[in-house]
């Protein structure tokens, strides 16, 4: 996992496709601050991040999840 972690911000500069990212700010398995990295380094036109400052790296047992849901199909539908 952490060799992955390792690797995965070196490759940001590839991510070209529309993406959304959305980030718990208490995180303990993922950096919570790779998606702001992502977002400087990705040349991608079409990028959202959405920084959920209060929530653990497994959303589905955390408040925000409904709202992490609306976003998420905001997002698609805005691309259909």
């Amino acid at each position: 996992m952490l060799n992955c972690s390792d690797f995965l911000d070196k490759t940001f500069k590839l991510y070209k496709a529309p993406f959304l990212v959305l980030q718990a700010g208490i995180d303990k398995l993922v950096d919570p601050f790779l998606g702001f990295d992502l977002m400087k380094e990705s040349p991608s036109t079409d990028k959202e991040h959405i920084f959920y400052e209060t929530s653990w790296h497994n959303m589905w047992g955390e408040d925000e999840i409904f709202e992490a849901i609306k976003e998420n199909i905001r997002w698609i539908l805005q691309r259909c």
